[in-house]
């Protein structure tokens, strides 16, 4: 327990707070748990990569504590187009409003295209 809230302490997106309620942590620590486990067993058992037919956009923080090549191994989940876009901050940098605003843009921008692709396709 203590090594988990330490692991998600050093991550900075949840506040220290959050461990005082054990109400909250009742409810939302199994969810953490589970997003951590999810994440380890894609990285560690899956292995072998199937790409997807789709384009992959990836949102970073600029201080996050992945190394370039973590990041860029997203380029092997796709056979189509890659695009890395990176943020100011950690890893919870859509926790900065500013940085927040600029992810949405993002996503809506994408989202524009890929509406766009729909009707030129169907049209």
């Amino acid at each position: 327990h203590d090594e988990f809230k330490e692991k998600v302490l050093e991550l900075g997106g949840t506040p220290e707070e959050f461990f005082e309620h054990p109400e909250l942590m009742e409810v939302l620590l199994p969810l953490l748990r589970a997003d951590f486990k999810i994440s380890w067993m894609f990285t560690h058992q899956f292995g072998q990569v199937k790409p997807l037919d789709c384009d992959i956009t990836v949102l970073v923080g600029k201080d996050d504590d992945l190394k370039p090549e973590q990041i860029e191994e997203w380029k092997m989940h796709t056979r189509r187009k890659y695009t890395l876009h990176t943020f100011d901050g950690g890893h919870f940098y859509l926790n900065d409003p500013g940085e927040r605003e600029k992810m949405f843009a993002v996503i809506n921008k994408i989202l524009v295209e890929l509406v766009g692709q729909r009707i030129s396709i169907s049209a």
